[in-house]
């Protein structure tokens, strides 16, 4: 009995490999620049729906951000004379796609970490995603604040850019 448990775990070790390696990952750290913070690096979670290829992803990341306006940030580049913040952004979205390319719909928040008046920024979420079949993403996506673009302290970047690996 034991001898044909084994031969058919060797018969069908092979089909569940070659399964194994055709599922696609559903995890991934990105880089991102701006979307609310100055700079993050962000964990996803990915479901799939393989029927119609779209996507539900979470995200949870640790980042930077500088106190002021987003149009100070481009009149004045001196980020000495400014206070830093500890910032986490979570994200909920939606990907609506076809092959690698993905229309990107969701939600998202930063907890701002520090001497602030606003230490929770809620935002809408617009952007473009694209997973190569090396499994990097790229992604472009806008924002804006709920409560208005003058947040408090925070110098919220209303559009971002994000390059990472799914594993």
């Amino acid at each position: 009995m034991s001898n044909l448990i084994v031969c058919l775990l060797i018969l069908l070790s092979p089909s569940i490999f070659c399964q194994m390696q055709d599922a696609k990952p559903n995890n991934g750290l990105s880089l991102n620049l701006g979307s609310g913070t100055l700079l993050s690096i962000d964990y996803e979670r990915i479901w799939r729906n393989e029927k119609n290829n779209n996507l539900l992803i979470t995200s949870i990341g640790a980042g930077v951000g500088l106190e002021g306006k987003v149009w100070q940030f481009m009149a004045n580049t001196d980020f000495t004379s400014r206070d830093g913040y500890f910032v986490s952004p979570q994200k909920v979205t939606y990907n609506i796609g076809k092959g690698n390319n993905y229309v990107e719909l969701g939600a998202g928040g930063i907890l701002v970490l520090g001497n602030t008046t606003q230490p929770y920024i809620v935002y809408p979420i617009i952007g473009y995603r694209y997973i190569g079949n090396n499994n990097t993403t790229f992604k472009f996506f806008l924002s804006w604040p709920i409560s208005g673009i003058q947040t408090d302290d925070l110098g919220f970047v209303p559009f971002g850019i994000g390059l990472g690996q799914l594993f």
